[in-house]
């Protein structure tokens, strides 16, 4: 059974989190690579991604902009800029996400559990939320969500400066099972390069 793939070059300070499983041959290029993470993570346990109780998300939710255009499309018309590179498909659902990751903070993500995953109904929509921040930025209510189809069934939300209008994903959800499968999204898989 496959992992999510999240990934952490401590000499560039760069993180890639594989939403959708990636080929063989990514995993296979991974796995051959030393793992340094476990030099500084002793708790295997701390490597899972654990469920939460849901109570008080939705409302969070409802007080983010939703947004009515996609988040292909915002990026396209320049309503927002992507963080870094963000791979989508031809339909404009996500593959993977780039981010600013130095170890430490990756050492401090795994701690304190900030790969967080809750079921919900938003919508009429039975979802996944997924979320890659602390709770305080991913429920700020400042946030904007987006489609990423118009098929809504899967949305991100992003976290957008106001300066430079970048905007940072704090949390994917979804519905689509066939591309982002629930156990490969809650059963992690953190590599460390230095």
């Amino acid at each position: 059974m496959s992992t999510i793939l999240i990934t952490c070059d401590a000499s560039s300070d760069m993180g890639y989190i594989y939403l959708q499983p990636p080929s063989e041959q990514t995993t296979d290029k991974y796995h051959k690579k030393q793992n340094d993470l476990l030099t500084y993570i002793a708790d295997p346990h701390l490597l899972r991604i654990e469920p939460l109780r849901t109570v008080g998300v939705v409302s969070y939710l409802e007080k983010m902009r939703q947004s009515d255009i996609t988040y292909a499309k915002a990026l396209d018309i320049g309503e927002i800029d992507a963080e870094y590179e963000n791979d989508m498909d031809e339909h404009g659902y996500l593959i993977g996400i780039e981010l600013d990751l130095s170890k430490d903070r990756l050492l401090r993500i795994i701690h304190d559990d900030v790969f967080r995953y809750y079921k919900l109904l938003w919508h009429s929509k039975l979802l996944q939320m997924y979320t890659f921040d602390e709770a305080r930025a991913v429920f700020d209510h400042q946030n904007v969500i987006y489609p990423l189809t118009d098929e809504h069934d899967s949305f991100v939300i992003v976290q957008v400066d106001e300066k430079y209008r970048t905007g940072m994903i704090k949390a994917f959800l979804t519905a689509n099972q066939d591309l982002y499968p629930h156990d490969y999204m809650v059963r992690p898989d953190f590599i460390l390069t230095e």
